[in-house]
């Protein structure tokens, strides 16, 4: 007897995007903005930018390192208690860092905040990609525009709260704000659609026992391949330039007598332009392949980070964060789905985690880098020069990896075809 199907007039999975798009607005939308305290916190406490920046990096690499351990415990607990942890130790973090009296508190707290973001990202995303298989890159990247609609939001808030009540009460408004939307957005949050009877992108069997068989590499089989190992080679890129930026465009800008306001604007604008690439390019990797989006991310990445280099005033700037936004949205909705494309789902959630630590290990070190450079010569042109060229490597190795071969996926499309051909 053949097997039939209907769409349901609502598919959960849609619920799944929602919540994430608005846990990534607060979570890596309001890390992203980070850079708008960077200025206030120097002019109170006179330190380097090195040692203020050095904060960041603590953050990034122990947001990496998390970001595995988060993968692998979504895999085997589902992703609402991750994000819920998450939600609870980044509200606190922020709490705590307006009460900052050192450098070592600052770097303390910048780093209980880095555990926090190793649970945000990586369990979403990993869920969504469990969710959607034929719209997997589209849904990717409307969740992470969510990164991109804090990136307009959040550093206009925190502008508004440091130049009115000061950044201390702004990291307080924050932290608040960050354990009411991620730890109630958490509770909708489901692991993978099997339990509701559903396939993935909203399909079902009549006598709900639908099942989909998963295949792929476990996290030490993906280990001992060469694509992992260049995978991560391009997000350690990725993060060294994109972390970089994050936390030095506003108070770059500033120096060349840019107002505060306007400087926080090119960040927002960075944001905006970054909702348009995720879509975009989202949709790109449906359609073309997510390993030529990936192409096109470091195209962009690199054009405008050597634009950077010549940018002296509000204008130019504007140019440089459109451009650089549209492939920072690129590069993000791109993990995901070519983690699902060369390893398959079995061990989605730690491999998925593992490209998140290459990213934030290369954003480690490029924010400090920069902060060392800076001081040591008063001008960041060198420091905007090694980032374009890093970005060039990114290219390199994503022009490669698309040569390699694809060796691991999971069965559903198959699935869905033997489906369609029985109904």
């Amino acid at each position: 007897m053949p097997i039939t199907k209907t769409k349901k007039a609502f598919f959960y999975g849609y619920i799944i995007v929602i919540v994430s798009f608005f846990n990534l607005a607060i979570t890596l939308g309001g890390n992203s903005s980070l850079g708008v305290f960077f200025k206030p916190i120097l002019d109170e406490f006179g330190w380097t930018r090195a040692v203020t920046s050095g904060a960041y990096s603590a953050l990034a690499l122990i947001n990496g390192i998390l970001a595995m351990v988060a993968g692998q415990l979504t895999d085997r607990l589902g992703p609402r208690i991750v994000v819920s942890a998450g939600g609870l130790i980044l509200g606190l973090s922020f709490i705590l860092t307006s009460q900052v009296q050192n450098a070592w508190q600052l770097y303390l707290f910048f780093g209980i905040m880095g555990v926090s973001l190793g649970g945000s990202a990586t369990p979403l995303l990993s869920t969504v990609a469990r969710w959607f298989v034929k719209r997997r890159s589209l849904m990717s990247g409307i969740v992470m525009a969510g990164v991109g609609a804090g990136m307009i939001a959040m550093p206009l808030l925190m502008e508004w709260l440091i130049s009115g009540k000061g950044w201390r009460f702004a990291a307080m408004v924050v932290g608040l704000l960050s354990l009411v939307v991620v730890i109630a957005g958490a509770q909708f949050l489901r692991r993978d659609p099997q339990a509701s009877g559903l396939l993935p992108d909203g399909e079902t069997r009549l006598n709900g026992q639908a099942t989909v068989a998963v295949e792929g590499l476990t996290l030490a089989q993906a280990i001992r391949t060469g694509r992992l190992w260049m995978l991560s080679g391009i997000y350690i890129c990725g993060g060294f330039s994109i972390f970089t930026v994050i936390v030095h465009t506003a108070v770059y800008a500033v120096g060349l007598g840019i107002s505060p306001v306007n400087a926080a604007s090119i960040i927002s604008v960075m944001g905006l332009c970054s909702i348009v690439g995720r879509i975009v390019l989202g949709i790109m990797g449906d359609k073309s392949g997510n390993f030529r989006s990936l192409i096109v991310t470091f195209l962009l990445l690199s054009a405008a980070l050597f634009w950077l280099g010549f940018a002296r005033d509000l204008g130019m700037l504007y140019l440089f964060a459109a451009a650089f936004g549209f492939g920072w949205g690129g590069l993000s909705v791109s993990g995901g789905p070519v983690v699902a494309d060369l390893f398959g789902l079995r061990a989605h959630g730690a491999l998925y985690g593992v490209t998140v630590a290459s990213m934030t290990l290369g954003g480690a070190f490029g924010p400090t880098l920069s902060g060392y450079i800076f001081d040591v010569t008063g001008s960041y042109q060198l420091s905007f020069l090694i980032n374009a060229i890093v970005a060039v490597i990114g290219l390199v190795l994503a022009w490669l990896l698309k040569s390699q071969p694809v060796a691991a996926r999971e069965t559903l499309l198959t699935e869905n075809s033997k489906l369609k051909n029985q109904t």
